[in-house]
């Protein structure tokens, strides 16, 4: 009997052991879905002009690769966890790990808010040394005649101009401080779980959002004009929406 009653003791210490050191860390994966006019963004390596602009620029993208950093959660309380992440977005490749990012070991907790910055933050956005150097990186390099760091986004393919030609055009964003912050409020409630959102990046509005921008003005080539990556900067801001 007492053999029975030890066992039944220690049964319920170790299930309670277990139950106690139970990790109520969770994970989050941040998803990066890409669209025009709310349809499926498709990548053109042909030169067929499939969409227009509010200005009436027909055109193509056949690139399209942008950084996010400081990927950031926060709470009601003001406590936030911040990974101090960058990701490079690429919807042109196939492997889904290029549009998409996993906070890991979150807090237990409920979470109100996210945020992150569109483009490199500042700490970092410093050519070679901000981030590691690989073959991805390097490709974002800006030139350090025009102030160096990393390229915040490529876009890039053809359009119509005004004398009727297809011709190639090539939106590049960047510089210091040109980074674009975003913040959304949210319901997460952290307890052990794995869970996923998905932010909407409406690729129109680049071009359709607060300033109309006509390519035919300038914008194919734009990288040594600040007040150009102004008005984009602008536009930004509506580009992502939490879905």
């Amino acid at each position: 009997m007492k053999v029975q009653l030890f066992l039944v003791f220690l049964f319920f210490s170790l299930a309670g052991c277990t139950w106690g050191n139970q990790n109520t860390n969770g994970t989050l994966q941040v998803n990066f879905q890409h669209t025009f006019q709310n349809s499926t963004l498709v990548i053109s390596e042909n030169n067929q002009l499939i969409y227009t602009t509010a200005t009436g620029n027909k055109f193509n993208i056949k690139t399209l690769k942008y950084y996010i950093s400081k990927l950031t959660l926060y709470q009601s309380n003001g406590v936030k966890y911040d990974v101090n992440m960058v990701k490079l977005i690429n919807p042109m490749e196939a492997n889904v790990n290029y549009q998409n990012y996993t906070l890991s070991n979150i807090p237990e907790g409920k979470y109100t808010k996210i945020s992150f910055q569109f483009g490199v933050d500042s700490a970092r956005n410093i050519f070679p040394f901000g981030l590691p150097n690989n073959s991805e990186n390097n490709s974002m390099e800006w030139p350090y005649t025009l102030g160096g760091g990393y390229h915040f986004m490529m876009m890039e393919g053809v359009f119509q101009n005004s004398s009727n030609d297809t011709v190639g055009y090539a939106i590049h964003l960047g510089k210091t401080p040109n980074q674009i912050y975003n913040e959304y409020p949210l319901d997460l409630n952290v307890n052990g779980n794995d869970q996923s959102i998905t932010f909407q990046a409406n690729i129109d509005q680049w071009f359709n959002g607060i300033n109309q921008i006509n390519l035919n003005d300038g914008y194919g080539y734009m990288m040594e004009d600040q007040q150009k990556q102004l008005l984009f900067k602008q536009n930004g801001v509506g580009v992502f929406t939490l879905k």
